[in-house]
């Protein structure tokens, strides 16, 4: 369904809306890490820090 509307609404959307165009594959190309990841990768530094006390 959504890949039916933007085959449609993608093409116009450049030309209408050139900065939100722009804005939209900034944001795809954009690497962003997993929330679980970060997560883990605090409570592993707390972990660390309880310890070296």
């Amino acid at each position: 369904m959504a890949k039916d509307v933007m085959r449609f609404a993608g093409p116009k959307m450049t030309f209408h809306h050139p900065l939100r165009a722009l804005n939209h594959l900034w944001d795809k190309l954009r690497r962003v890490q997993h929330p679980l990841k970060i997560r883990r990768q605090r409570q592993a530094a707390r972990r660390k820090e309880r310890g070296a006390e």
